[in-house]
C-alpha cells in the first residue's frame, strides 16, 4: 500500500514533486510508467504478480497508457516481448525468481 508523505514532512522537498512510501512492486510499476514502456507481458504467477496488479490498477486509473497483455505462459512473455522489441515498441516481461531444486 502506498503512503503519501505531507509535504511538510519531508527534510528536502523539491517543487512539484511528492515522496510516496511503497513497497517493491509498487516501485517497478512506477518505474514502468517513468520508462513509458507500450506493452507489459503480464502472466500471474508469484512473486511478481503483485508487479502487474499495480500495473493494471495504474492504467485503469489513467496514470500509465500501455497495452495489457495477459500471457498463456512465460514462454508467450518472451514471444510479445520480442516481437514488441523487433518493431521499436518499448516492452516489458517481469519474470519470476526461479528457485534451485535439491537433486538427488
Amino acid at each position: 500500500m502506498a503512503i503519501a508523505v505531507s509535504p511538510g514532512t519531508a527534510a528536502k522537498q523539491i517543487e512539484g514533486e511528492e515522496e510516496l512510501l511503497l513497497t517493491g512492486s509498487e516501485a517497478i510499476a512506477h518505474a514502468l510508467r517513468l520508462a513509458d514502456v507500450d506493452i507489459v507481458a503480464a502472466y500471474p504467477i508469484r512473486p511478481y504478480d503483485a508487479v502487474m496488479q499495480a500495473v493494471a490498477t495504474m492504467i485503469a486509473n489513467g496514470q500509465m497508457d500501455c497495452e495489457y497483455i495477459v500471457a498463456e505462459g512465460e514462454h508467450s512473455q518472451f514471444e510479445l516481448v520480442k516481437h514488441a522489441s523487433a518493431v521499436g515498441a518499448r516492452a516489458c516481461r517481469c519474470r519470476a525468481r526461479s528457485v534451485p531444486t535439491a537433486r538427488s
